[in-house]
């Protein structure tokens, strides 16, 4: 999840790949913000007035095997897998300055690796997990004050947050639970969680989201993640 300006949004649900490619490419004045599984099919926000720019796709076998990483401006603002192939969606002008992408097997790894890379000034921006394996995206430059809770759905410490002004960044299973991130120094000041389980739900959603002022008065998709059988956005402002 990065920062997003208050503009119009689309958020939707693809029935296939070829479909999820088609509206994520789409050239419509709104490039691709978040993004996630849900059940066979793939779902999405898209976001008017980003100030990214070179806004590409680069598709491999796996994560790891991108090059260069940021050498040309270019950073990962979202890791999804489609079949037996993966897509990272990159961008420039970001406010990324540098940024790491990790794999691990094991949870205890990748908690360690997250306290070593806090250490070292970078933040939690992308997570993914696939058939049991991590993928943890870090990147320099955000400035935020980040933590994390493992839970199933941690009420109390999502509002205890909230009031703290550290808003949830980043969502990923993890065993029977989920990896919560909170991030403050976001620039955000309040939070609020939807959760859509079908596309009437979906389609009251993205009406709001598509107003003047924006879903309930100023608030905007800033992440979207599959959680049990729902979807879940995550609206800031």
């Amino acid at each position: 999840m990065l920062k997003i300006n208050r503009n119009v949004q689309v958020v939707f649900i693809a029935e296939d790949e070829g479909k999820f490619r088609h509206l994520a490419g789409k050239d419509d004045g709104l490039l691709l913000t978040s993004l996630t599984h849900f059940y066979d099919a793939y779902a999405g926000i898209k976001t008017f007035g980003m100030n990214w720019t070179h806004f590409t796709s680069v598709t491999l076998w796996y994560p790891e095997q991108v090059k260069d990483l940021g050498k040309d401006g270019r950073f990962i603002i979202g890791i999804i897998k489609m079949g037996t192939l993966w897509t990272l969606y990159m961008a420039k002008n970001t406010g990324i300055t540098d940024q790491e992408i990790s794999v691990f097997d094991r949870w205890e790894d990748m908690k360690e690796h997250i306290y070593n890379q806090w250490k070292k000034g970078y933040d939690i921006t992308e997570l993914y997990e696939n058939e049991g394996r991590f993928y943890m995206v870090t990147s320099k430059g955000l400035n935020w004050k980040q933590s994390y809770y493992v839970d199933l759905f941690p009420d109390a410490i999502i509002n205890q947050h909230a009031k703290e002004g550290e808003f949830i960044t980043e969502i990923m299973p993890l065993g029977e639970n989920y990896l919560w991130v909170f991030s403050g120094n976001t620039g955000y000041r309040q939070q609020l969680i939807r959760s859509v389980s079908g596309e009437e739900e979906l389609k009251i959603l993205r009406e709001a989201l598509l107003s003047d002022e924006g879903f309930e008065g100023g608030y905007r998709a800033s992440l979207v993640r599959t959680i049990g059988k729902a979807l879940f956005f995550i609206l800031l402002k």
